[in-house]
């Protein structure tokens, strides 16, 4: 297992301030460093950067750029096309509103989420955390 300091962090991407930093903050202080971005666009740029997040958590609701156009934007870019993507959202995500659900990851998690459910979700993608339990 990496130390904290040596892992690639989770980047979160979601507008909602007050979710971004009660998730954020329960998966710091279970020991994973977090990144964060307000919509797809900040996250784009972000990724352009030479840091490489081991996981991506998604709202797809958002201002500026959505879930959805994040997405078809890193399946274009073959640098970041392999990255995990698990959507959080608080979205009704039906196969018969959304047809668009047939692009999206595997995992979507609906908010507002559990921690539990969160971690074993992380943990599938990151490991444990560095904190003891996490």
């Amino acid at each position: 297992m990496s130390e904290p300091g040596q892992q690639s962090p989770i980047l979160f991407i979601e507008d909602d301030e007050s979710v971004r930093e009660v998730i954020g903050g329960l998966l710091e202080a279970a020991g994973y460093e977090v990144a964060t971005a307000r919509n797809g666009r900040e996250a784009l740029e972000y990724l352009q950067g030479p840091v490489v997040p081991r996981l991506i958590l998604l709202d797809l609701l958002m201002p500026a750029m959505n879930g959805w156009q994040f997405l078809a934007a890193q399946q274009r870019d073959p640098r970041l096309a392999d990255l995990p993507v698990v959507v959080l959202t608080g979205a009704d995500h039906s196969s018969e509103e959304h047809p668009d659900l047939l692009e999206l990851p595997p995992v979507i998690l609906t908010k507002p989420v559990f921690p539990d459910v969160l971690f074993n979700v992380v943990r599938r993608y990151c490991g444990a955390g560095a904190v003891a339990g996490a």
